[in-house]
């Protein structure tokens, strides 16, 4: 077994990277890189551990030049066993930490945000719930972002955003399609304004 929990992240450490960037660059509108993918199986079996460090989600058209996202690591940590059948999957931990987003609304209503690509396997839209048939489900013990810089630019309204030092967690449920979470949230500075004027800076 310990032989096993070894081999894993050793066999697909190099397949890991590849698959995950291949699936990101497919079902998102943006260009997805990562400095480095681990998977860990030894010191935290039964659960699973996944950490990918140096992610970046780059703008396409018309929003190029811009990177949306930059996370310096992320952790995910997922309980295997909660994967058997007749049980809900549950997501122990899911950390990010020093990160930056650049949200931008431009002139034309256009965003540099939605950027998930719709799913269109059979035919598009979500698959009917069977009658009598329960919702997927899936527990989220515990996330938490810590050092995240926001900016948010609205160029329709001139409505400026920018949120220092941002540490935001919590614990929730993802049942079908809706979502709930318990959340905490704290800023370091907060700055905001319209145009020429600034209603908060560096609160």
């Amino acid at each position: 077994l310990v032989l096993l929990l070894l081999a894993v992240p050793l066999l697909l450490g190099d397949q890991l990277q590849s698959i995950f960037l291949r699936e990101a660059n497919e079902r998102l509108e943006t260009d997805v890189a990562v400095g480095d993918i681990g998977l860990g199986l030894l010191r935290t079996f039964p659960d699973l551990s996944v950490r990918v460090n140096d992610l970046v989600l780059a703008n396409r058209a018309p929003f190029e030049g811009r990177e949306l996202l930059v996370v310096e690591e992320l952790v995910i940590r997922l309980d295997l066993l909660s994967l058997l059948p007749g049980r809900t999957p549950r997501v122990k931990r899911v950390e990010v930490r020093n990160a930056r987003a650049d949200l931008v609304t431009a002139e034309d209503g256009a965003v540099n945000f939605l950027v998930v690509r719709p799913d269109t396997a059979g035919g598009g839209g979500d698959a009917p719930i069977e009658p009598g048939a329960e919702p997927y489900r899936i527990a989220l013990q515990e996330y938490s972002i810590e050092g995240l810089d926001l900016a948010v630019e609205n160029r329709q309204s001139g409505f400026g955003l920018e949120a220092l030092g941002v540490r935001h967690g919590g614990s929730g449920t993802v049942t079908g399609g809706a979502i709930q979470l318990d959340t905490r949230t704290e800023i370091e500075s907060l700055t905001t304004g319209t145009g020429k004027a600034v209603f908060l800076s560096g609160v």
